[in-house]
């Protein structure tokens, strides 16, 4: 099984390097909301406008990014919630038997326009936490290797460590994440790691 892992290092808003790990404010979302109304991203810039993404805003961003993708002539597959945050979407496109570079190009425009601004705030401002099968798989993969996991590790983030810090302990986190997730969910092929 190819299980896909995309590492989400930056917010939507400018600000300190993605070391820093600094919060996303209100302030943040509502520049992010000018940044999308100046590019023509009317309703994600709406959904940022108040300065905080709430679940029912995230849900939205995703059903005007399935619209655009259904638009375009390509599948989405219903969302799962991510097992590694308990937040995020999990959800994979269909070609519909067409070009696979041309659905690339068409959900990237459909992303920008209407997910990633959204989604990066939503992820930035709410609480990430492991499914807890995931979590104790992870911690004893982690353990065996020599690293001491401790029990209120709840994201891949505090189990990974800085992913900025030279050595091997995020690339034996990506191991050890891959082959739990492998096991426990072999439904979702991919998905995003926030940090």
């Amino acid at each position: 099984m190819r299980v896909v892992l995309v590492l989400v290092l930056a917010a939507c808003a400018p600000g300190p390097d993605a070391s820093t790990s600094r919060k996303l404010t209100s302030e943040d979302i509502k520049a992010s909301a000018r940044r999308e109304a100046s590019e023509g991203h009317a309703e994600s810039a709406e959904m940022l406008a108040d300065g905080a993404v709430d679940k029912a805003d995230y849900d939205k961003a995703f059903s005007n990014l399935f619209r655009c993708m259904s638009e375009g002539g390509y599948g989405v597959t219903n969302p799962q919630i991510n097992p590694a945050d308990g937040l995020s979407y999990s959800y994979e496109y269909d070609t519909q038997g067409r070009d696979s570079r041309a659905m690339s190009e068409h959900s990237l425009a459909c992303e920008q326009k209407y997910w990633f601004a959204v989604s990066a705030a939503y992820m930035a401002t709410n609480e990430q936490r492991m499914e807890e099968s995931l979590r104790a798989s992870m911690q004893t993969c982690m353990k065996a290797a020599g690293y001491d996991i401790p029990d209120d590790a709840k994201t891949f983030r505090t189990i990974a460590g800085d992913p900025f810090e030279e050595g091997t302990r995020n690339r034996r986190a990506m191991d050890c994440f891959s082959n739990a997730m492998t096991r426990l969910h072999p439904d979702i092929k991919s998905f995003g790691l926030y940090g």
